[in-house]
């Protein structure tokens, strides 16, 4: 079913069963699948004989309905208590051989079916863009809030249903996808949060907690293909919102803010920075004579970004590379890690996307020397003398990083003839290596 009351939908492919309970004792006596269709079903007949296990010995069965469906994914329950589980009323309490199928599941209990199918919307996506399973996932609803238990494999979602908060995160899609952002990062050793507690958009945060939970933002917002996350309460009248393009956040329709300019010590900012490299609605900014060149007054900073990469390499770069024998761990060692050779490129790009996200990331490989003029990963080569010869004499793009082509290191970063000198004494003619860099 639908969480919105205006639209139900069929149930389909769910194993229905028939029992007699008594107790602890549950006879099946029936079970049906649903089919494709239309969710239908049929059970029974099943004898009337009288009930001797019976609490009241003398009357007939107690007849319960068990819902059971299994997505792969997760599984759902109270605190004891396992969804997927709906009673009717007692055989004797229904009108003689009818059953009331119009009856609408209770929307706590729907909920189960709910959280199911976007815990599977999540896991599919994940699939498609990678080959490895993170396996099932054990969703408790309750009163303890929402978060996901590191190492447990635990999702708790706030089920607390009190007259402020009328629907809980059960019915927010958003939040359950943004939780299983976190199983992936536990269960693939990547941007790790192991301290917990609260967290904000426009909150100061550690680093791997900053990372932790931008990347869990994003997340959401790739399997919606959607930039902006809501975190609806008060029967979906009032919502907090944040777009994960330009930083903005607020509550009752308010714009209360910006998180493009805090950086990477903030879930706001990491998360912009992950979407803006993968987004398909890239701005321009090429046009501009100062673009990729942080240290001008003058770079644009508007809402949009310079690049529209993609998830794989995001994905690879956390997944398939190592910073210091780990997995980033935070958005510093993503840069590292996107930048180690093979680099995944758009290095100038991807400067325009930090500074906008406010912070400014050293360009300049400081693991060598200098003299990657073209930005391809690799030592001083021909290719950068050719760039360099492009850009200085025959109006080629300029370099993506000005800290590489300024190979001989002078104090002004500036790039010149001097620099094409020294790189062709370098390459040719057993001259000193470039310096290293900063």
């Amino acid at each position: 079913m639908n969480p919105l009351p205006s639209d139900d939908s069929a149930a389909q492919g769910v194993l229905i069963e028939m029992l007699d309970v008594d107790g602890m004792n549950w006879e099946v006596l029936a079970s049906d699948w649903t089919d494709d269709d239309f969710g239908y079903f049929q059970l029974g007949p099943v004898p009337n004989n009288n009930d001797t296990q019976d609490k009241d010995p003398g009357v007939q069965q107690d007849v319960f309905f068990r819902i059971l469906a299994d997505n792969g994914a997760c599984y759902v329950q109270w605190p004891g208590l396992v969804t997927y589980q709906h009673s009717t009323a007692t055989f004797y309490n229904h009108r003689s051989g009818v059953f009331d199928t119009t009856i609408q599941i209770p929307q706590d209990t729907s909920g189960a079916f709910f959280i199911a199918d976007v815990v599977q919307e999540s896991k599919t996506k994940w699939l498609q863009l990678r080959s490895e399973d993170p396996g099932k996932l054990r969703v408790i609803l309750g009163d303890l809030g929402t978060w996901y238990g590191g190492g447990t494999n635990t999702v708790y979602i706030d089920n607390f249903n009190d007259p402020i908060h009328s629907y809980p995160d059960t019915y927010d899609r958003d939040v359950i996808l943004h939780e299983y952002g976190h199983r992936l990062e536990d269960a693939f050793s990547f941007f790790i949060d192991t301290i917990g507690g609260s967290h904000g958009w426009f909150d100061i945060l550690p680093l791997e907690k900053a990372a932790s939970e931008g990347f869990a933002n994003f997340w959401s917002s790739v399997v919606r293909n959607d930039v902006y996350q809501l975190n609806y309460w008060n029967y979906f009248t009032e919502y907090d919102w944040v777009n994960l393009e330009n930083g903005e956040g607020g509550s009752f329709l308010q714009t209360s803010g910006t998180a493009n300019t805090l950086g990477k010590a903030n879930e706001g900012a990491v998360a912009g920075i992950l979407w803006d490299i993968y987004d398909n609605n890239p701005d321009d900014y090429s046009g501009y004579v100062d673009w990729g060149d942080y240290t001008l007054p003058h770079h644009p900073d508007g809402t949009g970004d310079t690049l529209s990469n993609g998830i794989d390499n995001i994905l690879s770069a956390l997944l398939d590379r190592t910073v210091s024998g780990h997995h980033p761990d935070n958005i510093d060692e993503f840069w590292q890690a996107w930048f180690t050779s093979p680099t995944f490129g758009h290095g100038q790009a991807m400067h325009d996307i930090w500074y906008e996200h406010g912070e400014i990331m050293h360009c300049c490989n400081t693991d060598g020397i200098r003299g990657d003029v073209n930005y391809s990963g690799g030592s001083p080569n021909v290719g950068d003398l050719t760039y360099l010869v492009d850009y200085l004499f025959r109006g080629g793009p300029p370099p993506p990083c000005t800290e590489e082509a300024n190979v001989n290191g002078d104090v002004n970063e500036q790039v010149n003839t001097g620099d094409l000198t020294y790189l062709v004494d370098y390459i040719y003619r057993g001259g000193p290596p470039p310096p290293n860099c900063p």
